[in-house]
């Protein structure tokens, strides 16, 4: 059993295993480097309380964060997600999040998926059961897809990204995008 009442940030292990995790008005940051990054491993049970989880996928061949037990974020708590590139060669994702259990969501819980922010590889989340117990809990993704153009009235970025101009480089997902962009996807 692991139990954290302590920040530990910027934390680059190849791998953290623990039979159960508690993370108590804490931080942990399981960072990335240039080609590999930490695989998570729980046999048990994950609580965040009062606390912030960060994972980032490494930049190639994304490992797992995987609870074989159950996810209980709760209390102003928050697990974010960085998801990894995509190649085409490997995984259609840029990382896994994989909980066997209940993932429970309860007063300001929160999961954050990031997408890379240059080719959209995303987070792929597979879980048992999923109840957002509040209002003021889920998944929110709103804006943690490809990154806005460096200069105004430039291109978006990725598929369907929209015409700049007017500094709004909306997607096209079933209607024009931004500026003059024709839609991307089926219709």
């Amino acid at each position: 059993n692991l139990t954290v009442t302590a920040s530990l940030m910027d934390m680059d292990p190849s791998s953290l295993a623990c039979s159960n995790l508690s993370l108590l008005g804490s931080a942990l940051s399981l960072n990335r480097g240039a080609t590999s990054g930490p695989a998570f491993s729980c046999n048990g049970d994950v609580l965040l309380n009062n606390a912030t989880m960060n994972h980032y996928f490494p930049l190639v061949n994304p490992a797992a964060m995987v609870v074989r037990g159950g996810l209980l974020v709760t209390n102003t708590s928050s697990l974010t997600v960085y998801a990894s590139v995509t190649n085409g060669t490997g995984p259609d994702y840029g990382g896994l999040v994989q909980v066997d259990g209940d993932v429970t969501l309860c007063t300001n819980g929160w999961i954050y998926p990031i997408s890379d922010p240059t080719n959209g590889g995303s987070v792929l989340l597979r879980v048992g059961n999923l109840t957002a117990a509040t209002l003021n809990s889920g998944i929110y993704a709103s804006g943690r897809g490809f990154q806005l153009p460096l200069v105004n009235n430039a291109d978006g970025s990725g598929q369907g990204r929209g015409k700049g101009g007017w500094n709004s480089p909306a997607a096209g997902h079933g209607g024009r995008g931004g500026k003059y962009r024709s839609p991307y996807g089926q219709i």
